[in-house]
Order: C-alpha cells, then sequence, then structure tokens
C-alpha cells in the first residue's frame, strides 16, 4: 500500500503530494523523511545525494531520446532536435512533481524515475530542493558532456544493448565514467535496472 502511495505522490496523478503524505501518515502512522538542514536549503545538491541527482537528470535525457525514437525508429535526429531534447530534458518542470526525498535504512535518497529507490515501501516527502538539484546536475552534464556526445552515446549504446538498457549503459558512460559523481557500487544501488551483469558488457570509445 505505501508503494501505492508512493507512485501517486510521485506522479501526481490525482492528489497533491501533501495529500498523499497525509494519507500515508493517518492510515499507516508512517513516519515522514525529515530534510536536513542543508536538504532544506541547498540549491544544489548534498554530497550524498550527488549520485541520485546525476542519475535521475540522465534518465530525462534518455527518455526523451527515447521517446522520439519510438516514434521515428528509422530515422536520426537533426542537430536542431538533439538540442531541443535535452534542453527540454533539463526544464525545471521534469523534475517538480516526480521527485521527493526518502529515507532508506539510516541515510536519505532521491526518489522517483529512473532510481531504485522509488520502489522502497517507505514514504516519500516532497519538497521544492529536489526540481533544483536535478536541474543542476541535467545542465552541469548538458554542460559537460555535451548535447550531441549523449546523443551518440543513445545511439551507439541502443545498437550495442537494445533500447530498454541503453540507458544503462548511459549511466555508466556518464555518471560514473566521465563526470565520477557515482562509484560502481553506489551506481549499482542507485540506477533502475543496473546490475552487474551489466558490467561485463564494455563501454564505447565515444568522442568528447
Amino acid at each position: 500500500f505505501l508503494y501505492f502511495i508512493d507512485r501517486l505522490a510521485m506522479r501526481s496523478v490525482s492528489l497533491s503530494v501533501l495529500g498523499v503524505v497525509l494519507l500515508a501518515m493517518l492510515v499507516l502512522g508512517a513516519e515522514l523523511p525529515k530534510p536536513t538542514d542543508e536538504e532544506d536549503t541547498a540549491r544544489v545538491s548534498p554530497e550524498h545525494m550527488k549520485c541520485d541527482t546525476c542519475a535521475g537528470s540522465l534518465f530525462h535525457i534518455w527518455w526523451k531520446f527515447k521517446k522520439w525514437h519510438e516514434k521515428f525508429p528509422q530515422k536520426r535526429m537533426r542537430e536542431s532536435e538533439v538540442l531541443e531534447s535535452v534542453d527540454d530534458a533539463c526544464m525545471p518542470r521534469s523534475f517538480a512533481t516526480t521527485y521527493g526525498i526518502k529515507k532508506v535504512g539510516d541515510r536519505h535518497h532521491l526518489s522517483g524515475d529512473g532510481l531504485k529507490w522509488f520502489s522502497v515501501q517507505s514514504p516519500t516527502v516532497g519538497t521544492l530542493q529536489p526540481g533544483m538539484w536535478l536541474t543542476d546536475a541535467c545542465r552541469v552534464t548538458q554542460g559537460e558532456v555535451g548535447e550531441e556526445v549523449l546523443y551518440e552515446m543513445f545511439n551507439v549504446y541502443h545498437k550495442q544493448m537494445g533500447l530498454e538498457k541503453s540507458d544503462v549503459a548511459m549511466f555508466r558512460d556518464v555518471c560514473i565514467k566521465r563526470r565520477k559523481q557515482c562509484t560502481v557500487e553506489e551506481g549499482l544501488e542507485t540506477f533502475d535496472r543496473f546490475e552487474k551483469e551489466d558490467l561485463k558488457v564494455e563501454l564505447a570509445d565515444i568522442d568528447e
């Protein structure tokens, strides 16, 4: 039931995040995570959530590419379409209602699309900060890696691993290898569908 409540909160289906949170508290007596002072005020990701923010924002970039290619499977994006897709993925509205803070064990993590923490059955509290952290992380990836390189990754890994696993390879390449926001161990804990078996696949040498 908590998982159902969590999915409603993250997707903003029909109830506000606050309403769902209150429902969880009233029905189940669930204890909400209390953001730390840093988590309540920081405009960029706290150190302990840098892997989460890199992973979540990268997932949104991959998702934009994926949806375009599902619509036009035989085509390749034009440069202007690549720039527009990445820019749109990094807009604050992409993250505003889909991520929150969740307590897992004795640590706080982000919960939302592309993250394994989303499926942990524990209440999630929505605040404004995660959206700012994810937007910032997305813009940094956009600037440091570049839109064309991100799209080339998508194409290469799409062919190498299939559409539904290309996000894992992009995550490994961007958040672990290039930006070093996650260790391999953190990545395995954090990014949805990333498993040890995936490490057997060698990353392509994609020019920066």
